[in-house]
């Protein structure tokens, strides 16, 4: 019961709300969606689980309203949620040399197109960009094939958020539609794989 209101909550969130200007019921409901999870994870005794989406949740509160100090909350909310999955996941071995290629270079990448447009956050995004590759990696280090993908549509979320941030000129509703999905779906993979 759980997951299906967890899941309305998303939808309506990635339907009505994602790409309007940041109201409060939108908020709510933006934050409801990974709250809902962090309290299945506890129904099922996963504390660990449970931390990173509490975590989670409160950064996508912060993440709902304007302004940079509610940005550098919701920054370090998610810094803290990869922290946790780091320690969830570690452990498995290590990714396929490809995978490890492909996350460094997306790392990397990061001096020439996000880090030179943050300004004084040019240090905490670097620090958000080490922690979010690590946790890649060590999803990637596992054969779950659930792991794998809700790292990856994590990454590719937050690729698409600090674009929408930092280098977009205007609002673009399929883009906010788009990394919605592809965070919330990270999320629920991630739930699935470590259950």
């Amino acid at each position: 019961m759980l997951f299906i209101v967890s899941a309305l909550c998303a939808a309506v969130y990635g339907g009505y709300y994602c790409y309007r200007d940041p109201h409060w019921i939108g908020g709510l409901v933006k934050t409801a969606s990974t709250a809902i999870l962090a309290l299945a994870a506890i129904a099922s005794l996963q504390f660990g689980l449970a931390l990173a989406l509490a975590l989670s949740s409160a950064g996508d509160f912060a993440l709902s309203r304007k302004g940079e100090r509610w940005f550098i909350g919701g920054l370090v909310s998610f810094a803290l949620a990869h922290a946790v999955y780091i320690a969830l996941l570690a452990g498995a071995g290590m990714p396929p040399v490809l995978v490890m290629l492909v996350l460094a270079g997306l790392a990397l990448s990061s001096l020439w197109w996000l880090l030179p447009y943050t300004g004084a956050l040019r240090i905490p995004v670097a620090i958000y960009v080490v922690l979010i590759t690590g946790m890649g990696m060590a999803a990637w280090g596992h054969d779950n094939w659930l792991l794998r993908l809700g790292a990856s549509l994590f990454i590719a979320s937050d690729v698409v958020l600090a674009w929408h941030l930092f280098r977009a000129k205007t609002p673009f509703a399929p883009r906010q539609i788009t990394l919605w999905t592809f965070y919330y779906t990270g999320q629920v993979a991630l739930m699935a794989g470590l259950s």
